[in-house]
């Protein structure tokens, strides 16, 4: 790790996190499994 980075913060937590709301409207495309919670309490994990 570089220099100086282990003490500095992400100012905006949700940067990496995308949204798969055009999906929704433009395609109609919905997941199989809307988390990991769900997925993993459906036993495909």
């Amino acid at each position: 790790m570089p220099e100086g980075m282990t003490g500095r913060t992400d100012d905006d937590p949700w940067s990496g996190i995308t949204s798969n709301l055009r999906l929704r409207d433009e395609l109609g495309w919905r997941p199989l499994y809307p988390s990991i919670w769900t997925a993993r309490d459906a036993g495909v994990l």
